[in-house]
């Protein structure tokens, strides 16, 4: 459960700082103006189309134009988004991969004195494991995990692999607590072979009868939507509707049927 509230903490933080740093370093604001512009734009342009108003048409299209040379900062703006994104992204799962407590009483299979020969080890961690494993038959490569449980049976288990005529699996599906685990393969080679000894931050989701565990990328991405919808709610508490009244001003004189610039209403007669 430690585990579970640490990954939420970091990926809190994570959505709050995405937030924070796009309100700071980009005009959304502007690429928000932009956007209603166009709209209001195009809305005119088709009204103008079902009159036949070529003259209106042609005015509306100018103004089009003359708008879509903001696109180059746009584009800058929406990178940047992306950037910053992506950058507080990779930072996030540094901080887990290097301070997550469940990763540090992992159990490196490949370490451990005498595994080779007997494939046999020993968990002090009772509840869902699993093998996350990289290994070689026949000069193929195959990489995978498989699920156990210790101590008590649990949703979600997969205790084998196979394809290929490779296979690696568990002697069965549950094992007492204090008893050897053990696999049965006939891998030529482990390259990677690692337990999580029943320590890694997962949640289980469940819709009735059916049901899943999430972890790993997955979870970081469903604690992420959340907690981004939930401080968007937050901040409009906080900050309420004030980029809608700006949007509103800018609008405020296009509502009465003029057209920026050229002093003509919608109909082309003079204003």
């Amino acid at each position: 459960m430690g585990t579970l509230i640490f990954y939420a903490l970091v990926v809190a933080v994570y959505a709050i700082l995405v937030v924070e740093f796009n309100e700071k370093f980009v005009d959304k604001k502007r690429i928000k103006k932009f956007q209603e512009d166009m709209k209001e734009i195009n809305k005119r342009f088709k009204e103008a189309a079902k009159k036949k108003d070529s003259a209106a048409m042609e005015r509306i299209n100018a103004e089009q134009m003359a708008k879509a040379k903001e696109m180059p900062f746009l584009l800058k703006e929406q990178l940047k988004m992306t950037l910053l994104s992506i950058a507080l992204f990779f930072l996030a799962l540094w901080v887990l991969n290097s301070f997550d407590p469940s990763v540090a009483d992992d159990i490196n299979l490949l370490t451990l004195p005498h595994f080779n020969a007997t494939h046999i080890y020993h968990v002090n961690n009772s509840g869902r494991h699993i093998l996350s494993f990289k290994a070689k038959k026949n000069g193929k490569e195959y990489k995978g995990e498989i699920v156990y449980a210790v101590g008590q049976s649990v949703d979600g288990l997969n205790p084998g692999f196979e394809k290929d005529g490779f296979h690696i699996n568990m002697s069965k599906p549950v094992f007492k607590l204090g008893e050897p685990v053990k696999i049965e393969t006939n891998a030529d080679e482990f390259l990677e072979l690692k337990d999580d000894n029943g320590t890694r931050a997962e949640l289980w989701i469940s819709f009735g009868s059916f049901g899943f565990w999430i972890h790993g990328i997955w979870l970081f991405i469903a604690f992420s939507l959340v907690f981004n919808l939930l401080y968007a709610q937050i901040r409009k508490l906080i900050f309420p509707k004030a980029d809608k009244k700006d949007v509103k001003e800018s609008y405020a004189g296009k509502e009465e049927g003029v057209i920026e610039g050229d002093g003509k209403g919608r109909d082309g007669s003079n204003v």
